[in-house]
């Protein structure tokens, strides 16, 4: 079992938005509830001390909570914090020359057997999809690369098929559990290649290290933006809170999280190919 694997994935639950808000007014709360506890035995200095202002650092530790998820529920916030990773990389409207595949990643699945295709990939993943089917219409000679899990790759290809993909153009790799997996598995047919590599902007910077990681050398083909303008940052609607706006937050954190364990890992570092 991997253990470190499991780590991440569970570390990763804590460090949303909303996780982060709630563990701050848990631990408030506790203090809060901890100042008001009648002790059994006369305390010492020490704890009497804490007793005494555990109260006020409970108060404050759920006054900045409440702070916190307000703020990134803005998209005065969301939208900055996202600009910081999408904005790496360009989008590519037309295909300047053919590639030799067009990896697409996934973003999620909701499989069920009795689910019609469509409904068995999350957003995230349609998004990308259609992206990375106009680009294969732009240049019909490139394969496409679907990579992910079982369920993810058999949908995304009977969706790509139901849009005109030729089936003999698509390559499916579904032994990938995470992002890091997908550059591992897919070198066999990438590396020496030209490829564009499909996936939303905020999740690019990760990927793109991933994959220089293992050697290849990827075009990044951004799709999913979420960053709009910043001429009023302040407009009153761009301060009130939405939940779309905290999942923003929450997709910038997990990656700047994957981003940083996948630099600890040494996943980026530039290999020596066998």
């Amino acid at each position: 079992m991997d253990f470190l694997f499991i780590f991440k994935k569970l570390a990763a639950l804590g460090l949303t938005p909303v996780g982060f808000t709630i563990e701050m007014i848990v631990i408030g709360l506790v203090l809060v509830g901890y100042s008001r506890r009648m002790l059994k035995k006369k305390p010492g200095p020490r704890l009497l001390w804490f007793k005494g202002v555990s109260g006020d650092i409970g108060t404050f530790l759920i006054g900045i909570a409440c702070l916190f998820l307000y703020l990134c529920s803005t998209q005065t916030v969301a939208h900055s914090l996202a600009s910081m990773l999408e904005d790496r990389y360009t989008p590519i409207d037309e295909v300047s020359s053919t590639p030799d595949y067009i990896v697409v990643l996934p973003g999620g699945y909701r499989y069920a057997d009795d689910k019609p295709v469509f409904s068995n990939v999350e957003r995230t993943t349609l998004v990308r999809l259609m992206r990375g089917i106009e680009y294969w219409r732009q240049t019909p000679e490139a394969s496409m690369i679907f990579t992910g899990t079982p369920e993810e790759v058999e949908s995304m290809s009977e969706i790509a098929i139901h849009f005109g993909v030729a089936p003999d153009k698509i390559i499916e790799e579904s032994e990938s559990r995470d992002t890091k997996d997908h550059p591992v598995y897919t070198r066999k047919y990438l590396e020496g290649k030209s490829f564009l590599l499909v996936t939303s902007g905020i999740h690019m910077p990760r990927s793109v290290a991933l994959f220089r990681g293992q050697g290849l050398d990827p075009t990044p083909a951004p799709t999913d933006l979420h960053t709009t303008d910043f001429k009023s940052p302040f407009h009153p609607a761009k301060l009130a809170p939405h939940v779309n706006n905290l999942m923003i937050v929450d997709e910038v954190f997990h990656e700047t999280f994957g981003i940083i364990w996948a630099a600890w890992r040494n996943q980026t570092e530039k290999r020596d190919k066998k």
